[in-house]
């Protein structure tokens, strides 16, 4: 589905001084009409590059970041794309729609407004709080086996649960294990896009036991 954007013509971007994306519009350049406007927070740099056509690794993020101001596009929004961490951006316009990653730009983009749109928390992993006890565990673990403390990796520092609490939905890439570390906020759908049917798999009659 990402390569939807090098199939078609770039659209017009235009980048503000401190390098936000504003605005990105398939739907206004592809002969459609934007309505309505959202702010998207994830991976610009991503998005650029897709429309630029340069070539860049399949990896989801990269492909999720490019298929959401798309998808937005079709239902009508213009989009705005500013970095998840990016903590000088400040909204000059009024949105219809907010979509946050994580919630390092919370107190800069939403706290402020007056007039709060529908926000949508887009997540990657587990509950935060979870996310960090399970890594201090396995941290605390290779200490005592290998007498070794390595630095936390993937610790999340900034608390997510005013972000939860704001959003009217929260949407989680895994399964449902991972939902259920979220069982405390009601409105949370689940994208299991772990893997998907291969159809040209040649599956093997390979006696491994032989082989071995």
């Amino acid at each position: 589905m990402a390569w939807w954007f090098q199939r078609t013509p770039a659209p017009p971007t235009i980048t503000d001084a401190n390098g936000h994306l504003r605005i990105f519009d398939y739907a206004q350049h592809l002969g459609g009409k934007s309505t309505k406007h959202a702010l998207l927070s994830y991976l610009p740099h991503a998005v650029a590059a897709g429309v630029r056509g340069e070539p860049t690794v399949r990896f989801s993020n990269e492909g999720i970041a490019r298929e959401w101001p798309r998808v937005l596009n079709e239902l009508g929004y213009s989009v705005d794309i500013v970095g998840w961490d990016d903590k000088t951006f400040v909204p000059t316009r009024n949105y219809d729609l907010i979509i946050l990653h994580g919630a390092r730009t919370f107190a800069n983009i939403y706290q402020p407004l007056s007039q709060k749109p529908p926000l949508i928390h887009f997540l990657t992993g587990t509950y935060w709080r979870f996310n960090n006890k399970e890594e201090e565990a396995r941290l605390a673990s290779f200490a005592e086996r290998h007498g070794v403390t390595v630095p936390k990796d993937r610790y999340i520092a900034v608390n997510e649960d005013p972000v939860n609490e704001a959003a009217k939905g929260i949407i989680i890439l895994g399964n449902q294990r991972i939902r259920q570390t979220f069982d405390k906020y009601p409105t949370v759908e689940v994208i299991n896009n772990a893997s998907y049917p291969d159809d040209h798999f040649i599956k093997t009659t390979k006696d491994y036991g032989e082989a071995r």
